[in-house]
């Protein structure tokens, strides 16, 4: 019986955990999307100014694709979740 008890206690730690880095993964998710915005922004004023964009575009860039790497976290931990 307290075998069980410890397996269940561990469950649920392990669950407790995941619901952690799920947390963590929409704020991940949201964050980029704010500063994805923020960064569309400068590239506006940027080009309003008539000056060059090519390295605030470069870093967009860099920022999209860590995005990609967050939604592809978070989507994986909730196919974890729902697994369970």
């Amino acid at each position: 019986m307290a075998a069980v008890a410890r397996l269940a206690a561990t469950k649920l730690a392990t669950m407790l955990d995941l619901a952690g880095r799920i947390a963590m993964a929409h704020r991940h998710v949201a964050t980029g999307h704010s500063i994805i915005a923020r960064q569309h922004n400068v590239i506006a004023k940027t080009h309003k100014l008539g000056t060059d964009a090519s390295s605030a575009e470069e870093l967009l860039v860099q920022f999209e694709k860590s995005q990609a790497i967050f939604e592809d976290d978070l989507a994986r931990l909730l196919r974890e979740r729902d697994s369970r």
